[in-house]
């Protein structure tokens, strides 16, 4: 019982801490949310997560230049997927987007959605406050439990 009562404690202690935050706009790791654990799997969890998101947040996807190559796209047909609302940034060839994201999503009421834990800023105001929001792709659908959304995996 005492344990239970101690997981039941942290999850109302989450549910506060994410009822209390106002968030004013949302950067997505584009590359990230782009696989099923090891598997390349294009678009659609971004698709699915950017349609529901952009109805009440401004969304911001920032791909690794990487993503060209692997979806065989340029910049524009990349954009061309999503909303109008929607802005998409490729950065430049050779160059990582860790920094772009962290430094897009710096003022507060910003949060970032990316598996990664950008480890290697400790001292970006994303990552020092705590920010950042983990998603999750299974079974065709996908998850971001914080912002309380799940959803069928979509296409353009």
């Amino acid at each position: 019982v005492r344990r239970n009562i101690g997981k039941l404690e942290v999850r109302l202690r989450k549910i506060a801490s994410r009822s209390a935050f106002v968030i004013e706009g949302i950067v997505i790791d584009g590359n990230n949310m782009c696989y099923e654990q090891d598997t390349f799997i294009g678009l659609p969890a971004l698709l699915t997560i950017t349609r529901e998101l952009s109805d009440s947040y401004p969304v911001t996807v920032v791909f690794d230049a990487s993503i060209r190559r692997l979806l065989q796209m340029k910049d524009r047909d990349i954009a061309a997927q999503f909303r109008n609302s929607v802005k998409v940034h490729v950065v430049a060839t050779r160059t990582k987007a860790d920094e772009t994201i962290l430094d897009t999503a710096e003022p507060v009421g910003m949060v970032v959605i990316s598996n990664d834990r950008f480890a290697e800023f400790p001292e970006k105001p994303v990552v020092r406050d705590q920010r950042l929001i983990r998603h999750e792709i299974l079974n065709g659908k996908v998850f971001v439990h914080d912002l309380e959304i799940a959803g069928e995996l979509q296409t353009a």
